[in-house]
This record gives structure tokens, sequence and C-alpha cells, in this order.
């Protein structure tokens, strides 16, 4: 689907039917867009290494800004949903910035066929679990994948990635002082039981929105049902997608998986 909306001279026909994945960090995300990016779902040109489309990385950052909130910091957003007028003027700017020349560069690029009506297209980032309210707006036919994980799990993956960053020395005095550094890594992660805490924040956020919004198109799905019914849980989400199933991709996917990693604080006493 197509829809041109006028604004001004330099916007272009944008399709409104993108696939947006949700699922706070950790949860399995990166390894769904993966998967679904293997099956020919177009995740954007420019892409950071979590398969992160730049673009949309930097949209949801800037609409986080706005309540002095980012990703480690999202309690502040529950104050965005009280106020309808500010987010009207979110979805006015966010709107400009789709049919902007930055899009047109750092999402669509030069290798796509973007006016191929059979192109699935869509961007992967747990921030949309807080932001796609706003999105939904934007891209009335979208479809929106939410990606949840045992929390216990998420927060030690968290804690891990944390200290991994803390105890690098070399890394610690390059980034310490980086701009960029909250996209990846947050001191309030070095502690286990904060790490739950914004597991629950970024659901407990989710859901209020979700409950507001019943009619919107979701499908979800478990980390743990992808990891051991890979082949079930793949062919719902593509049902859901509607978009055609290549058994030799599906079969091929599956042989990739891991099971192991289902409910990991299962072998370890201290998180259990």
């Amino acid at each position: 689907m197509v829809s041109q909306i006028s604004a001004n001279s330099q916007q272009r026909p944008i399709r409104q039917d993108p696939v947006v994945l949700a699922g706070m960090h950790r949860s399995g995300t990166s390894l769904f867009a993966r998967i679904l990016a293997d099956l020919g779902l177009f995740l954007g040109d420019r892409l950071e290494q979590h398969h992160e489309s730049l673009f949309f990385l930097e949209q949801n950052e800037w609409i986080l800004n706005r309540v002095h909130g980012g990703w480690d910091t999202p309690t502040n957003l529950a104050w965005l949903f009280e106020q309808p007028y500010v987010c009207d003027r979110l979805v006015e700017e966010l709107t400009n910035r789709i049919h902007s020349e930055d899009f047109t560069q750092s999402y669509i690029g030069s290798t796509v066929d973007w006016d191929n009506p059979k192109l699935v297209w869509g961007w992967k980032d747990p921030r949309n679990t807080l932001t796609w309210f706003l999105w939904q707006r934007i891209f009335p036919a979208a479809k929106f994948i939410f990606i949840h994980r045992n929390g216990v799990d998420v927060a030690s993956s968290l804690k891990a990635r944390t200290d991994n960053f803390i105890q690098s020395e070399d890394r610690l005095k390059s980034q310490l002082f980086d701009t960029n550094i909250g996209r990846f890594n947050s001191l309030r992660c070095a502690s286990l039981d904060r790490c739950f805490q914004l597991w629950e924040e970024y659901n407990f956020l989710f859901y209020q929105q979700r409950s507001c919004h019943p009619q919107t198109p979701f499908f979800t799905l478990s980390y743990e049902d992808l990891l051991g019914n890979t082949e079930q849980t793949l062919r719902s989400a593509l049902r859901f997608l509607q978009v055609e199933i290549d058994e030799s991709a599906i079969a091929s996917v599956c042989q990739s998986i891991n099971p192991s990693r289902r409910y990991s604080f299962l072998s370890n006493s201290q998180l259990l």
C-alpha cells in the first residue's frame, strides 16, 4: 500500500505498511530481525550492528529525548501518554522526517526496488516497545511484532554486556565520553536488580499503551518459543505478515537455531 501525504513539495509517496519489530533489549529482537531479513524482509540500507536502521533508531532516540528519557530511563514516556497535543506535534515532525531526503538516503538507499508492491519492509528497534503508538499513527497499515523473553534472562544478559564494557579498559577509555554511549551501555545495568526493573518498566509501558489501542494488529511471540519451536513460530509470523512461505528458507533457518539458550537462568543457581 502506498499513500501520498501532502505537506511540502519535497515529499514523495511513502509506503504505509511497514513491519515494526519491538521487544525489550536482549529479548531476541536481533535474532528475529536477522531471520526475517533472511526470509526477505528489508530492514533498511544503513544498519548498525544489531540490525537496526540508523534512521529509525535516531528517530526513537529523538522521541525519548523530548521527555528527557533514554533507552535505559524510559519511565518519563508515561507523561507523554497524557499529552495528546504533544503527541500530535511529534507525529507531525516524524511525518516530515519520513518524507525527507534523509529517509531516502539512510533507509531506502539505492539498492532496493522501493516501488515494488511485493516489497516487505520495516525496522527493528527495542525502543519501538515504547514508541510504537506514535508510529502506528504515521503508518496506519503497519504490522507490529512484539518479542518477549523471561525477565531474569534479559536482566542477566544486560548485566553481562555492561560488565564486559566496564571491565574492558580500552573500550571504557574510548567510549566513556562518546555521546553515543547510551545506545549500547548503561551504568544502571551494572546491577542485576536494576536490569530486571528496566525489563519491568518496558513491559509495563508497552502493555499500558497496548490496552489503549486494542485494535492495532500485533503478533506476539516469545524468545523461548522461537528457539524451541522455530518452524511453527516462523510459519505463524509469516502468515500474520501475509508473505509467501519459502520452505527451503525456513528449513535453513531452523537448522541454524541453537535452542540451548532457552531459560538460561535454570542452569545458574544465583539466577534461579
